[in-house]
C-alpha cells in the first residue's frame, strides 16, 4: 500500500513553497492530533494488518469488512467504517471516517482508492494536517499516480482549525516528484478572508530551492522617502546561487544589488556589488562592493578572507538602515590564516582599510606572521609569543617590527584558591623606512603575580561567598618615545584591567608600573543557584609615578590610587539594580560610572539607566518590552544626551503576534552629527508563519538594536 506518497509529496511540496523565502520559525495553534491506539508491529513485519467488527469473503475474489477497521504497517496506520478488497485487481475502497496517521502526517477522507498494483488511486473530502508544523488544510480530491499528485480545491494555513484568518487557496496543484517541480493554478491568498494576492500560475519546487521572486521589502525614510527592494533568487546550481535586488529609491533613484554564493565541502565564498548609476541627491554614481570567502587548507588550517570597497565616505550614512552601519568609520580588507596545533598556534595577516571618517591613515600589515607555543610539565607553564609585521601606509611610511615575548610561570590553582606567579622577557626591533633606516631595540621584563582565596559560609537564605584577590606588577620604566607608535592605545580602565599585566594594547608600549592591586568581593547565592547580590572592591595602589608613552594618558603619581567599585542587587523575582564606578583619587570626581535598574517577567523587560565618563559623556537611557495583551507588546529604546541637551536615538516597535501569523512596524529617529536634523525610517513586517515574510527583517534589527544593548 502506497498512501504515503500523496501525504509525503503534499507535505514536501507545501513547506518547499515558502523555502526561498521563510520556513524557520513554525506556529503553535492548539490542535487536536489524531493518536491511533496501535500494536506493535516489526519494522521488517511487510505484511499488512487489518481487523474489523465484521469480516465477509464473497466468493474468491471479493472481501469486506465492516465497523471498527483498522489497517496497519510499521509506519503507517488507518481507520475507516467500511472497506473492501478486490483481490483481482488487488484495490481497496474504503469510506466513511477515514483517519490516516504517518509520522509528521495526519489524513481524514471519506474515500479511498486505490489501485496497489499500479500505485495509483484517489482521496475524496480530504483533510490533512503536518504535525510538526502545525500546519492543515483541505482538498477537495486528491488523486496520485507514481511520482505525480493532483490535489484539487486545495487550501494550506498553520491557523487554528476553523479559525484561518489567512489560508492559501488554490483550484489545483500538481506535484511531480520526479521532476522535483510543483505546479498551482489559480492561487490566492486570503487574510481575514480576503483575497489579497491572486497568482494564475505558480511553480515551484518539492525540495531544495527554486529561482524566483522572494519577499519585497518596503521602507521609508525621512532622507530617502520611499524605499522598495524586491529581490530575484536565481538558483543555479546545487552548490552556487544568485540574487538579484532592484532597489527603488524615491530621493536617490533605482539602484542594482547582486549576492553571488558559492559553497565547498572546504571552500564558500559570497561576492556582492551595489551599484546606483546616478544618485539625484549628490548627482554621483556610487557602489559597493564586498568578497568574503572560507577555505580549509588542511586538516588545521583555516583561510579566511574579506575585501570591502566603497564608492564614497558616506555611502552606508545615506544607504544603510541601520545604526550600525550608518555610523561606519572605515572598511577592513584582510587575508588571515590559522593553523592549530596541540602547543602551538601559527596566524598569517595581510589587512588594508578604507577610511571613512577622515581620520589618519591606518598602517596596513603585509604581512604579519606570529606564532604561539605553549608547553607545561613539572608544574610550569612555559608560553611564548613570536611575531613579525611589515607595516606600510602612504609617504613611503615602512615599519618592520619583530617581537618575542616569552613567559615562565608557576600556576597553582586550587578549589581554595589560586597563586600564579609570573616572569615575562619583552623584546623587539622596530625597523622605522620613512626618511632613512633606523632600528629601534627595546628590551624589558616584568613581574606579576595574581593570587585570591574562596570562602565561604550557609546563611539562613543560601550560601555567602567572600573572596579576596592580590596583585602585584613590577615592569621597568624605559624611555620608548622614539619607538614607532603603531598599534598599541590605552586600554580602558576597569576592575579586571587593574590587575593586568600591561596598561597598553598592542606591541609597541611597555608601561612601566609597580603597583599593587587588590580587591574584595562577595556574593550571596540563594538555594536554586541564583544570585541575590554581588559587591566586589577593587583597588590599585601606585608605588612609583607613571610615565606617560602615548598622548592622551592621565596622569598617575606615586602613592595615587584607582578604586573600582561594581555593584549587583536583586531585589526581588522581577527587579534588579546594578552599578559601578571609577575614581582617581587626584580627582573630585568619579572617572566613569553607570547605574541601572531593570525589571524582568515573562518575557516583559524595563530598564533606565544613567551613565557619564570624564564629564565629556552623560547620557540617560532607557529600553523596554511590554506585553499589551496576549497578542500585542510594544518595545522601544531610547537614548538622550544631557551635554548637549537632545535626543540621539529613538526607537519604538509594536508587534501584534499570535499562533499563526504576526505583523511588525518599527520607527526610529536618530543623529549622527550634532549640526544636522534627526533623521527618522520606518519598517513594517508581515510574517505568515509557516509560509513566507513580507517586508523590512524588522524583527532582526529590534533584536540587535534593542536586546543587544542589555
Amino acid at each position: 500500500m502506497r498512501t504515503n506518497h500523496v501525504l509525503l509529496l503534499l507535505c514536501v511540496s507545501l513547506l518547499a513553497w515558502e523555502s526561498s523565502t521563510y520556513a524557520d520559525e513554525i506556529s503553535r495553534c492548539a490542535t487536536s492530533v489524531f493518536e491511533p491506539q496501535r500494536k506493535k508491529v516489526e519494522d521488517d513485519d511487510n505484511r499488512i494488518h487489518i481487523s474489523s467488527d465484521k469480516f465477509e469473503a464473497h466468493k474468491s475474489n471479493r472481501f469486506s469488512a465492516e465497523g471498527n477497521i483498522s489497517v496497519q504497517t510499521p509506519t503507517q496506520y488507518f481507520e475507516a467504517d467500511k472497506a473492501t478488497y478486490l483481490k483481482d485487481k488487488n484495490s481497496i475502497q474504503a469510506e466513511s471516517n477515514i483517519n490516516f496517521r504517518e509520522g509528521n502526517i495526519e489524513l481524514r477522507a471519506d474515500e479511498l482508492q486505490l489501485d496497489l498494483t499500479n500505485n495509483t488511486g484517489t482521496a475524496k473530502s480530504t483533510r490533512y494536517q503536518l504535525i510538526e508544523e502545525d500546519a492543515r488544510g483541505r482538498a477537495e480530491k486528491i488523486a496520485f499516480e507514481d511520482n505525480i499528485v493532483q490535489l484539487d480545491n486545495t487550501t494550506y494555513t498553520t491557523c487554528a482549525d476553523g479559525e484561518e484568518q489567512w489560508q492559501l487557496k488554490a483550484e489545483s496543484i500538481t506535484l511531480n516528484h520526479a521532476q522535483n517541480e510543483g505546479v498551482a493554478y489559480n492561487t490566492r491568498l486570503e487574510i481575514m478572508g480576503t483575497p489579497i494576492l491572486y497568482l494564475p500560475y505558480i511553480s515551484f519546487p518539492l525540495a531544495g530551492r527554486k529561482t524566483g521572486f522572494l519577499a519585497p521589502s518596503p521602507a521609508y525614510s525621512s532622507t530617502n522617502g520611499f524605499d522598495l527592494s524586491v529581490p530575484y533568487y536565481l538558483n543555479l546550481a546545487p552548490n552556487y546561487d544568485m540574487t538579484l535586488t532592484p532597489r527603488f529609491i524615491e530621493n536617490r533613484g533605482g539602484q542594482l544589488s547582486t549576492e553571488f554564493r558559492y559553497l565547498q565541502k572546504n571552500f564558500n565564498t559570497s561576492l556582492g556589488y551595489e551599484y546606483l548609476p546616478y544618485d539625484t541627491k549628490t548627482k554621483t554614481d556610487r557602489s559597493f562592493a564586498v568578497a568574503t570567502f572560507e577555505a580549509k587548507a588542511t586538516k588545521n588550517t583555516k583561510i579566511l578572507g574579506n575585501f570591502a570597497q566603497v564608492s564614497d565616505t558616506e555611502y552606508f550614512h545615506d544607504l544603510s538602515s541601520t545604526l550600525n552601519t550608518v555610523n561606519k568609520t572605515q572598511i577592513s580588507r584582510d587575508l588571515r590564516s590559522t593553523t592549530l596545533s596541540n602547543s602551538w598556534q601559527l596566524n598569517t595577516l595581510f589587512q588594508d582599510f578604507q577610511i571613512l571618517d577622515g581620520a589618519q591613515e591606518p598602517y596596513r600589515r603585509l604581512p604579519q606572521i606570529s606564532l604561539g607555543t605553549q608547553h607545561q610539565g613539572y608544574g610550569l607553564t612555559f608560553k611564548t609569543r613570536s611575531e613579525y609585521s611589515y607595516f606600510n601606509r602612504s609617504s613611503n611610511d615602512i615599519i618592520q617590527r619583530m617581537i618575542f615575548q616569552p613567559e615562565l610561570s608557576v600556576p597553582i590553582e586550587k578549589m581554595a584558591g589560586f597563586f600564579i606567579p609570573s616572569i615575562t622577557l619583552q623584546a623587539s626591533i622596530h625597523r622605522s623606512e620613512k626618511e632613512q633606516t633606523v632600528n629601534h631595540k627595546f628590551y624589558n621584563w616584568l613581574f606579576r603575580t595574581d593570587s585570591g582565596l574562596f570562602f565561604e559560609r550557609k546563611v539562613a537564605k543560601g550560601l555567602q561567598t567572600l573572596e579576596p584577590r592580590l596583585g602585584y606588577v613590577y615592569i621597568p620604566n624605559k624611555k620608548q618615545s622614539e619607538i614607532p607608535l603603531i598599534d598599541s592605545s590605552i586600554l580602558d580602565i576597569n576592575s579586571e584591567q587593574l590587575f593586568a599585566a600591561n596598561r597598553y594594547g598592542g606591541y609597541d608600549r611597555v608601561g612601566g608600573d609597580n603597583r599593587i592591586s587588590w580587591a574584595l568581593s562577595s556574593r550571596l547565592l540563594t538555594a536554586d543557584g541564583n544570585e541575590k547580590y554581588k559587591v566586589s572592591f577593587t583597588q590599585a595602589h601606585y608605588l612609583q609615578d607613571l610615565t606617560s608613552h602615548i598622548p592622551g594618558e592621565k596622569r598617575v603619581d606615586a602613592g595615587d590610587t584607582i578604586s573600582a567599585i561594581n555593584l549587583y542587587t536583586r531585589l526581588g523575582k522581577t527587579l534588579s539594580s546594578s552599578a559601578q564606578a571609577m575614581k582617581y583619587s587626584t580627582e573630585h570626581d568619579i572617572h566613569k560610572g553607570n547605574v541601572a535598574l531593570r525589571y524582568f517577567d515573562n518575557q516583559e523587560l524595563f530598564e533606565i539607566a544613567y551613565r557619564v565618563r570624564e564629564k565629556q559623556i552623560e547620557q540617560i537611557s532607557g529600553l523596554g518590552i511590554l506585553n499589551i495583551s496576549q497578542s500585542w507588546r510594544i518595545a522601544g529604546r531610547w537614548l538622550y544626551s544631557l551635554k548637549t541637551e537632545q535626543t540621539q536615538e529613538a526607537l519604538l516597535g509594536l508587534e501584534y503576534n499570535n499562533c499563526c501569523w504576526s505583523v511588525r512596524f518599527l520607527a526610529r529617529s536618530y543623529n549622527t552629527d550634532l549640526d544636522t536634523a534627526m533623521k527618522t525610517s520606518f519598517g513594517l513586517q508581515i510574517e505568515l508563519k509557516g509560509l513566507a515574510r513580507f517586508g523590512n527583517n524588522v524583527d532582526k534589527q529590534f533584536s540587535d538594536e534593542v536586546l543587544g544593548n542589555l
